[in-house]
């Protein structure tokens, strides 16, 4: 298997090739191991979209194990439900997960560029395709599906900062870019065909309602091609605007250093970044961000 993205590095970088141990008893599984696992029940096949998402990840703790780190996952995690229904955050912030019998807790070596068991919790060991035994030297290539942009930066887009120019095509067939907005500000929301997008899909319908009163634009961009949008999209209403951005051939993902899905993206009038955020947002905290901007800017031209 060829290993892409950087959550493995330094041990294992984007673009080196690794000998998986496909068939083997669970009895196998080792803390320290490095495995292929997928989030999908059925490890092989999904119904609507082909073979199922496979990610090489280290396992950190067992079944019977609990496994804890100082701080939450991810920002923003505090305020998301999901997450934090799947651990126990004590009083000093430390988040712990409890590993059921029959499942294992696996993250990235680069925890700040992985995303792992701690937003999907434990996994099953029937979702293990196998066990990684070497690296095999002098094979590391570049995936030619992928552009040269092997490492995503782990740093939201800095606020203040223009916002990086994109083309993307709707539903439609409309090639549109940036500029499509130009006087607009704009709430770019990231979504990809994984559980979480899922989870959240239906309720950005009524926050895109609430932002559009205030003269707000939101556009859902899709890390996946028109076959495999087609379910999410569903839960959306028709009017809805949607880019498709496939990670792959579309380097739009990668400029706005988003990671993990859903996130997003929030631009003023200028097309300034004026926030960025995982998971959990809602209209009030969107709107005093671009009030605030608006206040700042009214300052600096005065003070001008």
């Amino acid at each position: 298997m060829t290993v892409i993205g950087a959550s493995m590095s330094p041990q294992l970088v984007h673009g080196d090739r690794v000998l998986v141990f496909r068939w083997y008893p669970s009895r196998r599984l080792r803390n320290g191991q490095v495995v292929v696992l997928t989030t999908s029940r059925n490890k092989y096949y999904k119904r609507d979209s082909g073979r199922s998402t496979w990610y090489v990840k280290r396992i950190v703790a067992m079944g019977g194990d609990t496994f804890t780190q100082d701080t939450a996952p991810y920002p923003d995690a505090d305020n998301d439900e999901h997450i934090r229904n799947k651990a126990q955050v004590d009083e000093a912030g430390r988040w712990s997960w409890h590993i059921p019998p029959g499942h294992i807790f696996a993250c990235g070596d680069n925890r700040e560029r992985s995303i792992d068991s701690r937003i999907w919790g434990p996994i099953p060991t029937n979702q293990i395709i196998g066990i990684v035994l070497a690296k095999l030297p002098g094979t590391s290539v570049v995936p030619p599906e992928l552009t040269s942009r092997d490492v995503i930066p782990n740093t939201p887009l800095p606020s203040g900062e223009p916002a990086p120019d994109f083309h993307a095509e709707t539903l439609s067939g409309e090639i549109v870019s940036l500029d499509s907005y130009q006087g607009e500000a704009l709430l770019l929301l990231f979504i990809a065909k994984n559980s979480f997008s899922y989870q959240k899909t239906p309720a950005f319908p009524t926050l895109a309602e609430d932002l559009a009163t205030h003269h707000i634009a939101v556009t859902f961009v899709f890390d996946g091609t028109r076959e495999t949008a087609q379910t999410l999209t569903e839960l959306l209403p028709a009017s809805q605007s949607v880019l498709l951005a496939p990670r792959r051939a579309n380097p739009l993902f990668d400029d706005y250093h988003m990671i993990g899905m859903p996130s997003y993206c929030l631009l003023d009038d200028q097309h300034i970044v004026r926030a960025t955020g995982f998971t959990s947002f809602d209209a009030a905290t969107l709107l005093a961000s671009l009030e605030q901007a608006r206040s700042d800017r009214s300052q600096e031209e005065l003070n001008a």
